[in-house]
């Protein structure tokens, strides 16, 4: 009889066990998001001791009436995780901001110009998760009262859920970053920095596949081959943005558009950003959607 009464009770231990790891994975979910920071950078036609920074800045919001924490898992491009778990633990009905580009020991040194890694997250459920990119402009050694100093935001940066998986394709629409000025609404498009990122969270390099295409007739403006490290995320640039060679109002999508595609073999995810080039980022505006 004793030796019965030990397993049962080594049974219950055991499905109690079980049935709190089941309980943790029900409610929590994996989340990726992509992290960046710059040191100051000066653009052409602004004030000698003026410059901007970019940094990410995550949102969590805890719609749970209890504690709870959003873990780090991990970070990409062989970022070193602290000796301390960089986890965030939020109150009830609560939300929280953060950058994650100060994870990176190289850039809050001083020694990188800049840096840019996905950290992978473990989201506990009722947590609402948002991204963006902010600039910081500086005086720095301007004359009194010439520059403030102020944070501008508005570009918004991915938050995945899910991996996506190989050889399945990735649409980028809308990545043209307006038109050019001229005294007609179906000008080409600007002349823009298209940045393409791509994650590799596979255990193998992965190659990619990058296509940038003109909305107006679906041409194809440049095609690149690209091979992206196992858990490395990488920025891909110099695309062409000119679509002057459009055609005039009978074109299915303003002159200007542009979109691109994107596959790999291996499970990641990608992302497009677009920078006009004629002037400095003042991003001046943001938007919001919640399912």
């Amino acid at each position: 009889m004793e030796k019965r009464a030990v397993r049962d009770v080594l049974r219950f231990a055991m499905s109690v066990c079980f049935c709190g790891i089941l309980a943790s994975s029900a409610y929590a979910s994996d989340a990726w998001v992509v992290s960046l920071g710059t040191g100051p950078i000066h653009y052409a036609g602004q004030p000698d001791c003026f410059s901007i920074r970019w940094h990410d800045m995550q949102h969590f919001f805890n719609s749970n009436a209890t504690l709870e924490t959003v873990r780090v898992l991990g970070l990409s491009n062989n970022v070193p995780l602290a000796p301390s778990p960089q986890n965030i633990t939020l109150f009830g009905n609560s939300l929280y901001a953060s950058s994650f580009s100060s994870l990176d020991k190289c850039l809050t040194d001083g020694v990188c110009a800049s840096t840019v890694f996905v950290a992978h997250l473990d989201v506990p459920h009722g947590m609402f998760v948002s991204s963006r990119a902010e600039v910081d402009d500086s005086p720095g050694a301007c004359p009194s009262g010439e520059l403030k100093t102020r944070t501008l935001a508005g570009l918004p940066l991915p938050v995945v859920r899910a991996l996506t998986p190989p050889r399945v394709l990735q649409y980028h629409l809308g990545i043209d970053a307006g038109t050019v000025d001229c005294p007609s609404p179906s000008c080409g498009s600007a002349s823009a920095r298209i940045t393409i990122g791509i994650y590799n969270g596979g255990v193998a390099d992965a190659t990619a596949i990058i296509e940038t295409r003109r909305g107006c007739d679906d041409k194809i403006m440049e095609r690149r081959v690209v091979t992206v490290p196992a858990n490395t995320v990488l920025q891909f640039g110099g695309f062409p943005s000119d679509t002057s060679g459009c055609g005039g109002v009978d074109a299915k999508t303003p002159k200007s558009s542009i979109y691109a595609v994107v596959t790999m073999d291996q499970p990641g995810f990608s992302y497009a950003i677009s920078l006009r080039n004629d002037m400095p980022p003042y991003l001046s505006g943001g938007a919001s959607a919640s399912p």
